[in-house]
């Protein structure tokens, strides 16, 4: 079959997937607006609250968020710890394919320390989830202001920043019981990790991981506190990586490269993806002699069938990561899955040429796919006759790759015999 695994991933610069990676200079950006975003929460909290407030109450910014009621509430809590979450803590974050409109990312949850009370047989915390909105925006109100930042109060569950260059920094608000929050020490950071810096923001790791996942609460804006761990689905995902290999998070940057050039798919969640492929390397796909080309083309091939039904969440019962999805949007998401597998197949299997499956991927991946036909070797028509096939753990997958050879052998070309792109 032709291999055109080192388009995608290589060791060495020039591939899809080092061409994706988010550069350096855009997450240190990303890291000094999270920075600068903890600081000015952390210094409204206590008595920094009521001085924010005099000095602001004859201005638009702090004054219309809260009221002395208010202050008074923000003044008596502890300030909050952070811990960066989503992508970056997976380690699947790419640089956006076209951008604007699509936007860069980074997710942080600030935890703050409340006191629990008993209501209808369980504990909830006593403070009103949109009053924690409200100081966490009066926080920020200045900040936003002096550096030409918007701040975005619309979004259910996080307080969103939007940052020059199509970025935005999401925060999601966590309640502990106070005394759970007493054991989340200060951790010393570890240079050029992303969300360990600076180390009097951050949990203790071990206290983090030491706190009963019933007992952390989310604030919404529309249900108020829920019961939401967001360490599940971190955890489950680097359990994945240790057991199947790296090449989990490689896959899992390259689908969402798909994803973002896809049209109408810009709601097919992340972690859905990750789902898919970890599903798959649960179910016999795995990495045989660096062939990216050939697992990723495996997980696509089983990607239609995942996208078709619901999605559970590995490590919640009962909850589901397709995000109330419509049925049109899960037809557009099992169409599009549908049709990158039958282009994968295509280059795998028919008599093309480099600048073909160049061109081919191209359509699908985009325009960082490299324009180097050093990185594909393909197989020429005598050596396709012998309908020798992609090897693959799915059987069904190999069927439909020997069928397609078979026709295109007794079509006499292998010229886009059945797919155009």
């Amino acid at each position: 079959m032709n291999d055109f695994s080192r388009i995608l991933y290589d060791s060495t610069d020039g591939s899809l997937y080092n061409a994706a990676l988010v550069s350096k200079s855009v997450e240190a950006a990303l890291r000094t607006a999270r920075d600068e975003a903890r600081e000015a929460i952390r210094s409204f909290f206590g008595k920094g609250a009521a001085e924010a407030y005099e000095a602001a109450r004859f201005q638009k910014d702090v004054a219309v968020l809260i009221d002395e009621a208010d202050v008074r509430t923000a003044s008596e809590l502890v300030k909050p710890k952070f811990r960066t979450q989503g992508s970056f803590s997976y380690h699947t974050h790419v640089e956006p394919e076209t951008s604007p409109p699509q936007e860069i990312d980074i997710d942080d949850g600030m935890f703050l320390p409340v006191s629990y009370v008993a209501m209808n047989g369980s504990t909830n915390p006593q403070i009103a989830s949109d009053l924690v909105f409200r100081i966490t925006e009066a926080a920020l109100s200045p900040l936003c202001e002096a550096n030409g930042w918007e701040l975005v109060t619309n979004k259910d569950s996080c307080v969103r920043i939007k940052l020059p260059d199509n970025a935005h920094l999401d925060i999601a608000l966590y309640a502990v019981p106070d005394r759970e929050f007493e054991l989340l020490i200060e951790k010393v950071a570890k240079e050029g990790v992303l969300d360990e810096r600076p180390p009097s923001f951050s949990l203790d790791e071990s206290a983090y991981e030491s706190i009963s996942e019933d007992e952390i609460r989310l604030a919404t804006r529309e249900s108020g506190w829920i019961a939401s761990d967001p360490r599940l689905l971190e955890d489950w995902f680097k359990e994945a990586v240790a057991t199947f290999g790296d090449h989990v998070r490689v896959v899992s940057r390259i689908l969402k490269v798909w994803r973002d050039c896809s049209k109408g798919c810009e709601r097919l969640a992340s972690v859905a993806l990750m789902y898919a492929v970890v599903d798959s390397c649960e179910n016999g796909a795995e990495l045989t002699e660096s062939r990216y080309d050939s697992l990723i083309a495996e997980v696509v091939d089983k990607l239609p069938n995942t996208l078709s039904n619901r999605i559970p969440n590995p490590r919640v019962e009962g909850a589901y990561l397709d995000q109330n999805w419509s049925a049109d949007e899960r037809e557009v998401f099992v169409t599009a899955a549908r049709d990158f597998s039958m282009l994968l197949n295509r280059c795998l299997s028919l008599n093309l040429s480099a600048k073909e499956i160049i061109v081919d991927l191209r359509s699908a991946l985009g325009r960082r796919v490299p324009l180097d036909s050093n990185r594909v070797l393909v197989k020429q028509a005598e050596e396709i006759k012998g309908l020798s096939a992609p090897v693959y753990a799915s059987e069904g997958f190999k069927e439909r790759a020997i069928s397609e050879t078979e026709r295109v052998a007794k079509a006499g070309t292998g010229t886009r015999p059945y797919y155009q792109v």
